[in-house]
């Protein structure tokens, strides 16, 4: 019988086990940890130490905030509760880990990297098990929300990250028209003279200046996932050429939909999931643009791409991830 488990995430909201938010059930984030292991919940409030008490397991995200509020709760658990931890974001807020971040990662009994390259990195900080087990994903959701190949638009997609370059070199190299995404423009004192300058109040600022600039450019606000899945997915392919070693979602997304990405090893599942369309870092300008020609012209080649992606996601799902976590834990 599993464990009773509870998450601690930080984003606002709580649910219990059987009663989570619709959106944590197709939630690509931390939060589907809940899903998988059908757990309690607890997000931007953190439970009491007399609450934890009723846990057999206690999975908790890492934000560096919080760290000394976890390290007190977790050592004050009870006998035989397992405490498994997770390293949240890029990891590159920890390369120079404060002292109740290593005692936190010395008090867990597991800790879960998102990123498969930092493993040996964290490793080197503690003597606990460090696992590259990662976050459940919503395999079966995304996947019913796929475009069939023949009804998708010839189109490239650059992912929605701050900063575009060299993605944008890349799309823009194939000569296809081009999908790309902007956040929500802020309306925070610092953006003052951009917003006197431009006498304009539309959320969609980003995109609308892209738009004078690159009218050739198909330019849209920033949409929530489970918006942007079905949207994304009638485009040909994608372009993520990405520095971050984090979770790498759209890496996951591409997957999932049935879409080539072209992307890079710091993504830590560009080399299992897209080992033929993934360049070494975001300066293999030429290599991806070569890439991005193949997919285009050779139709073998595309549907090798997608069929490899499409079986090594299954390691992904929530029931997937579950497994790993109970076996590293010896539950």
């Amino acid at each position: 019988m599993p464990p009773r488990s509870v998450l601690i995430s930080g984003t606002t909201g709580r649910g219990s086990a059987g009663n989570l938010p619709d959106w944590v059930k197709v939630t690509s984030d931390v939060e589907h940890w809940a899903v998988a292991l059908g757990s309690d919940w607890f997000g931007n409030h953190l439970p009491t130490a007399q609450q934890l008490r009723e846990y057999d397991l206690v999975v908790a995200n890492l934000n560096p905030t919080r760290i000394h509020t976890l390290l007190r709760l977790a050592s004050g658990r009870r006998a035989n509760q397992k405490w498994a931890v997770i390293v949240e974001g890029d990891g590159l807020a920890y390369l120079d880990p404060s002292s109740g971040l290593l005692q936190m990662l010395d008090i867990a009994d597991l800790v879960i990297t998102i990123n498969e390259c930092t493993v040996a990195y964290f490793q080197s900080l503690t003597n606990t098990p460090v696992e590259n087990i990662g976050v459940p994903y919503p395999l079966e959701h995304v996947r019913s929300l796929a475009t069939p190949l023949a009804s998708r638009k010839t189109t490239v997609l650059v992912c929605p990250r701050d900063d575009k370059q060299p993605s944008m070199q890349v799309a823009e190299a194939l000569g296809l028209p081009l999908k790309v995404y902007f956040r929500r423009f802020s309306f925070k004192p610092r953006n003052a003279t951009k917003i006197l300058r431009h006498r304009t109040t539309r959320k969609d600022l980003h995109a609308h200046l892209h738009r004078e600039q690159n009218p050739h450019h198909e330019a849209h606000l920033e949409k929530p996932m489970p918006s942007f899945w079905p949207e994304a997915g009638t485009c040909k392919l994608w372009v993520n050429l990405d520095p971050r070693f984090t979770w790498a979602r759209f890496v996951l997304d591409a997957a999932a939909l049935g879409v080539p990405i072209i992307t890079t090893v710091s993504t830590g599942h560009g080399l299992r999931l897209f080992p033929q369309t993934t360049v070494r870092d975001i300066f293999a300008i030429d290599e991806a643009v070569s890439i991005g020609r193949r997919l285009v012209d050779d139709g073998d080649f595309y549907d090798r791409v997608v069929r490899h992606a499409a079986t090594e996601i299954e390691a992904f799902t929530p029931e997937s991830c579950a497994q790993r976590l109970y076996a590293a834990l010896g539950i």
